[in-house]
Parts: structure tokens; sequence; C-alpha cells
């Protein structure tokens, strides 16, 4: 697998990012080691754990953190990246508001963060709740026209037909690939139905799990 280029950091990550890149030596080797002997599988329980043992640290602080690191752990089991390179590039990333000499520690901190067993295991127990055979990534139609020669395929075509080809990427067993399907007009009809019934499906069951106060969890998170 290629070493990652230019990634885009989430918003919601870039500033406990910059906090983790400006501690202090001192904050950052007691932090390390609180964190390398937890082994809470659930991000909120492991990041109060974390403050517990180390009371300087906020725990709205510790949770940031965690929850940018597992999200970067997911990605490096997804795409088969190294934690270094992935530290590496996002370390280097403008979307983290630091001065360059903080970018070094934040490369070294995230490294050593994304291989920690404890950090690690979480982010497996997460992969393993939201584990399917394949998981969609991207998709595109591409349009063309398609010739249909006569007999002589010398002469020029009597006629021609337009055909669309959906393409699904997807990710499946710590790899992407992807999937052509052939479509014509009335399915492409067919599948922006079946899209915009699941999407009013989807909005109902969010109305019922709030009125019934059962919180929501979104994949995209």
């Amino acid at each position: 697998m290629p070493k990652p280029q230019r990634i885009r950091v989430p918003e919601q990550h870039r500033d406990a990012l910059a906090r983790l890149a400006k501690l202090d030596s001192e904050e950052w080797e007691r932090i390390h080691e609180a964190f390398l002997g937890l082994d809470a599988l659930d991000e909120h329980v492991f990041a109060k754990r974390a403050t517990q043992i180390v009371p300087e640290i906020p725990l709205e602080t510790a949770d940031a953190v965690i929850e940018a690191v597992l999200s970067m752990s997911v990605s490096v089991a997804n795409h088969s990246w190294t934690p270094s390179d992935l530290a590496q590039v996002i370390a280097a990333s403008p979307d983290v508001d630091i001065i360059n000499d903080e970018r070094k520690s934040l490369q070294d901190r995230l490294s050593t963060l994304l291989t920690m067993p404890s950090l690690s295991l979480i982010a497996k127990a997460a992969t393993v709740v939201g584990s399917h055979e394949r998981v969609f990534h991207t998709a595109r139609v591409l349009t063309d026209i398609r010739p249909i020669f006569p007999d002589d395929p010398a002469q020029r075509p009597v006629a021609a037909t337009i055909i669309h080809t959906l393409r699904l990427d997807y990710f499946k067993a710590r790899s992407d690939t992807e999937i052509y399907i052939s479509m014509d007009r009335e399915d492409l009809l067919k599948l922006s139905e079946e899209v915009d019934r699941a999407l009013k499906k989807g909005a109902a069951l969010e109305d019922l799990l709030q009125s019934a106060n059962i919180p929501l969890h979104s994949l995209e998170e």
C-alpha cells in the first residue's frame, strides 16, 4: 500500500492534535506511562481512567486526544498504512495549527500512540462492532455512448445506445476495491427511488430513537 499523501484532518480533531503537540516533555511522559497500563474497551472509560492516573489532564482533553488517535488507528487498519507514515503526514498537515518546531513532537507522539496496545485494542473493538463484508467508500456513475455496428464492422455505426455504469468503491479485508454495474435510465431512476426511500426510513427511525431517549451512534463518527 502506498504511503499516504495529503490527508484532510477532520475539524473535530484539530484542536486535540494541537494540544497534544504543545504538551511539555514531562506532561507527555506522564500521559504516555498512564496509557501504557490501560486496557478498557470503551474510549470514554479509557479517558476517565487516564485522568484518574494523571489528574492534571482534563477529561475533555484526554477524550478528544483519544478520539482523534482512534480515528487514525482505523485509517491505519483500513488502508494498511504504517503508523509512522500516517503520523508524519498528519503532523505536516496545515490543518493542525501549530508552529514548525511542534510538528516533530506531534509526529513522534502520534507514532507512539498509534502503536500502543491499549489504544489498538479499542480501535479493534470499534472495527469489530462496525465490521461488514463490504463497507461503502465512494460511488460514481459513468455515462457513455456505445455504437452499434452493422455486420461489416468497417462501416459506420447504424445506431447507438446510452449506457450508465455504476461504480461502487468499497473496503474489504483491509483493502479497497471496486465493482462496475451496468445500468440504463430506468435503473438509475429505481436506484434514486431506493436511496430516497432509505433516507426517509432513516429519518423516521431517528425520530423514533429520539422520542424514546435512545442515543444514536452515527457510523460517520
